[in-house]
């Protein structure tokens, strides 16, 4: 049971492409890796490149906590807001990313 996917996504991928899944789980960890450092730096153009890809991925695998989370984020960096703002959403989004990751990784 999936509890932080849509599997039928994941599914589709899966029989399209099976390699596709490992690459893009793996970009997906590296990117939310390294929007932790950008945030807390407050790299606003890096990091909007790097969100961008967060929200495509998260669309993507159908990690739909991750990917509101994401446009929240996303919002954030647009408006150049203060580290504060947005600490609890990014870790909020970083624990639903990593759990869905380990998810996918296990069913798939």
């Amino acid at each position: 049971m999936a509890l932080y996917y849509d599997i039928k996504k994941v599914k589709t991928l899966r029989e399209q492409t099976p390699e596709i899944i490992n690459t893009l789980l793996e970009n997906l960890f590296e990117h939310v890796q390294n929007i932790k450092a950008l945030v807390k730096d407050k790299d606003y153009t890096t990091s909007e490149t790097i969100i961008d890809h967060i929200i495509q991925l998260t669309d993507t695998l159908g990690i739909d906590f991750s990917h509101e989370e994401a446009l929240l984020i996303k919002q954030w960096n647009q408006s150049q807001g203060k580290k504060k703002e947005i600490e609890i959403t990014l870790k909020s989004m970083i624990s639903h990313t990593k759990n869905a990751i380990k998810e996918i990784k296990k069913n798939f």
